[in-house]
């Protein structure tokens, strides 16, 4: 999985955009591609924060 791509926007199994043409479905707290990847929001939220999180604690790092 490449998490990373979920701050894109993008599904972290097959890389599709899931917010152009329909690629996923948004509903009951969970987001589904259509590749069959389904994560509940608040889950990916938590991932979300959690890699922006740590690309700030880095870039301070490099500051100092």
């Amino acid at each position: 999985m490449k998490w990373y791509k979920l701050k894109e926007n993008k599904c972290p199994s097959c890389g599709k955009d899931w917010l152009k043409m329909g690629n996923a479905t948004f509903g009951n707290g969970m987001v589904i591609c259509k590749c069959g990847f389904k994560i509940s929001e608040k889950r990916m939220t938590e991932i979300v924060n959690d890699k922006v999180d740590k690309e700030i604690l880095e870039s301070m790092e490099h500051e100092y």
